[in-house]
Formats: structure tokens, C-alpha cells, sequence
């Protein structure tokens, strides 16, 4: 699986479709698409050289008949959650035509992306294992449960029907001290903390009061999941709901999710559950 925006262009002489998707695994996918090609005609090929893209978001709406006035320009909204703005497609080198649009950094969107919990890319979803549901990609709009029939339909029909969704991936703080109950999602771009390797174990430690204690017997940290990726103090990792509650239950001894660092350092997560997400 491959998470991807399939933008249809109105304007081509025959059905064009533009497809979105990370750059380190386009090749990858065009391979796979082309084994389906079998004697159909149309054309499956490479046209990044073509076209930039951009994401647009904040406060105030778009004039789009400014966009309308550049050829072959295109704005759709992204769809992914509520404030995640607009995606816009237009050819290689030109400007977006909006005065009163500034401009950010690719670490702002970053940000932007990762505080709302959005997965993105071959980091965060990993092509040929990573399952629908667990990526976040049905509350995202990215599953029709009505149709079919495509690989992996039956696995991913069934647990949504029955809601047994076990890990998420879900935004993520970095500390190195134990958090407290609740903090907010704080984002530090002067912090010194150096983020865990992409795929690290995340564990569910108990208490240190507990696992000193000599009536029984030593607690052993159990796996909750992995870390995909991050900036600064936050991250997106793929975590066990059974896991979060417990290190987020509201008591003063409780356990706490941890990872490590590249030079060892035990980091202590706590895990956002994004208000965008379905009940």
C-alpha cells in the first residue's frame, strides 16, 4: 500500500489523471501499476519533472479565479482532515498567483502535518505492510468500504466492521523526563533532543516504584509500538490503544511509554489522540 492523491485534470483533450505520491517509491509503483496494464490503452509514466506542488493552509479563503487565470493550474482541497488546507498543482516554475499567501518552509508543513497526526510518505506508511486502518487512511477518506474488489478488501472490510482497530498511528511529544498526566502538544524548535530512529521500539514501562518492588516479581517492558518519524520534539508513531491508556490513566504512579535515542538516551512519548478523528 502506498498513500497517493489522485488529482483528475478537467482541462486534458483525453482523461488525464495526475498521481501524488512520494518520490522515493514512484518507480516502485509504477512497476506495480503497469503489471495490471495488460492491453489497455493509455499510458502509465513519469511527468514529476513537470510539475511542482504545494500545499496551502491557515486562516482566509482562496480566491480561485486567480488560479483559474494560470493555465493548466489546479487547487483541491485536501480532504485529509478539516484544517489541513488545500493541495495545489501547477507547471514546473511558476508562482502561485495569491498576494496575501506567505511563504513557509517545508519544516512548517512538516509541522503543520505531523500536530494534526497525519501520516505522509514511505517513512510514515510503509509500501507492502503497513494496513489501511492502522494508518489512519479510512478517517482520512482514503477507504470505500462499498467497493470492491481490491487486495487486502476482505482483511480491511472485516476489522472495520468490527471496530477491532488494536494501533493507530497518532501525533507524539518527546521528553526526557516523565510528562505530566495531560500536557498539550507543545512543538520546541530550540529543543536538543535528538529524535529516535526511524522504526524504533516504542515500550510500555512501569513505575520505577513497581519494578523495584521486592514482593514481586521484576515488570518487564512490553512493546507498544514503533516511531516513524518526526521534527524537533514531536513525531508520528504507530501505537497500541491498550498500551496509551494505561500510561495515560490518570494516576499518579502509572506506567510510561519510552523509546531511546541515538546515543542511547531514554525518551519519554505522550500520545495525542487528533480531535479530527471519527468517534
Amino acid at each position: 500500500m502506498a498513500d497517493a492523491f489522485v488529482h483528475m485534470i478537467p482541462t486534458a483533450q483525453e482523461p488525464c489523471v495526475l498521481v501524488e505520491l512520494d518520490g522515493t517509491i514512484s518507480e516502485d509503483l509504477i512497476t506495480f501499476l503497469r503489471r495490471f496494464k495488460l492491453r489497455s490503452k493509455f499510458q502509465i509514466k513519469d511527468v514529476s519533472s513537470q510539475w511542482d506542488v504545494f500545499q496551502v493552509w491557515g486562516k482566509g479563503a482562496l480566491d480561485m479565479t486567480a488560479l483559474h487565470t494560470q493555465p493548466a493550474s489546479f487547487a483541491f482541497k485536501d480532504i485529509r482532515t478539516p484544517d489541513m488546507g488545500w493541495r495545489v498543482v501547477v507547471p514546473k516554475g511558476r508562482a502561485l498567483p495569491w498576494e496575501n499567501v506567505a511563504t513557509a518552509l517545508d519544516t512548517d508543513y512538516t509541522i503543520h502535518r505531523i500536530s494534526q497526526g497525519v501520516p505522509e510518505g514511505a517513512q510514515d506508511i510503509h509500501m507492502g505492510s503497513s494496513l489501511p486502518l492502522e494508518s489512519c487512511i479510512d478517517y482520512m477518506q482514503g477507504v470505500d468500504f462499498h467497493k470492491g474488489c481490491y487486495i487486502g478488501q476482505e482483511l480491511t472490510a472485516r476489522t472495520f466492521f468490527t471496530g477491532l482497530v488494536r494501533k493507530r498511528i497518532m501525533p507524539v511529544s518527546f521528553s526526557t523526563e516523565p510528562p505530566q498526566l495531560s500536557p498539550p502538544l507543545e512543538i520546541d524548535t530550540c529543543t536538543n533532543i535528538q529524535l529516535p530512529d526511524p522504526d524504533a521500539d516504542v515500550r510500555l514501562k512501569e513505575p520505577d516504584s513497581l519494578e523495584s518492588n521486592e514482593t514481586s516479581k521484576p515488570s518487564r517492558s512490553r512493546s507498544a509500538g514503533k516511531f516513524l518519524s518526526g521534527i524537533h520534539n514531536i513525531g508520528l508513531a504507530i501505537l497500541r490503544f491498550e498500551h496509551v491508556d494505561k500510561a495515560q490513566n490518570g494516576e499518579a504512579e502509572h506506567p510510561n511509554l519510552v523509546t531511546e535515542a541515538p546515543d542511547g538516551t531514554t525518551l519519554y512519548l505522550h500520545a495525542f489522540r487528533p480531535s479530527w478523528w471519527k468517534q
